[in-house]
C-alpha cells in the first residue's frame, strides 16, 4: 500500500474505495484521474460512491482502450516482476543525486587528511563505476 501511495498518490485509493481496481489497471488509466475525478469522453465524473456505476463503466471503457493500445506497443518492462519507475521515484533520485553532487563539490577543494581524501576518491570511483554499469544496462 505504501508503494502504491508513493507511486499514485491518494487518487488511486479514492478510486479503489468506489470500485475494485489493482495497481496494474490503475497505471493504464492514471492519466484520466485527478483531483476533480475521472475524465472520460471529455466529461469529469467525480469519484464518489454515488457515482460508482458511472465510474465503473468509464474505467472499464478506459481499460478496454488501454488494452488495445498496449497490444500494439512493445512491452515496457522486459523482465517479470519489474515495475516501471514512477515520476515520484525519479524525482526523489534526482533530488538525492543533486544533493550528493553539491556535497562533493563543497568538500572536494577543502583540505583533507590523506585517509579522508582517499576515502572520498574511493567513494567517487564507486559512483562513477556504478554509473558506467547503469549505462551498460541501458544500452542492452
Amino acid at each position: 500500500m505504501i508503494r502504491e501511495f508513493r507511486e499514485f498518490g491518494p487518487h488511486y485509493f479514492d478510486l479503489a474505495q468506489v470500485m475494485p481496481i489493482n495497481a496494474r489497471q490503475y497505471r493504464q488509466i492514471a492519466a484520466a484521474v485527478n483531483e476533480q475525478g475521472l475524465n472520460h469522453g471529455g466529461e469529469m465524473i467525480p469519484i464518489h460512491q454515488r457515482n460508482a456505476p458511472r465510474v465503473a463503466a468509464a474505467v472499464a471503457e478506459l481499460l478496454k482502450g488501454a488494452e488495445a493500445t498496449t497490444q500494439v506497443k512493445p512491452p515496457v518492462a522486459t523482465e517479470p516482476n519489474r515495475e516501471i519507475v514512477s515520476s515520484q521515484e525519479m524525482a526523489k533520485a534526482e533530488r538525492l543525486l543533486d544533493a550528493a553532487v553539491k556535497q562533493c563539490l563543497r568538500i572536494e577543494t577543502r583540505p583533507m587528511l590523506p585517509d579522508v581524501r582517499s576515502r572520498f576518491l574511493r567513494a567517487l570511483g564507486r559512483a562513477i563505476e556504478t554509473r558506467g554499469h547503469l549505462n551498460d544496462e541501458v544500452v542492452r
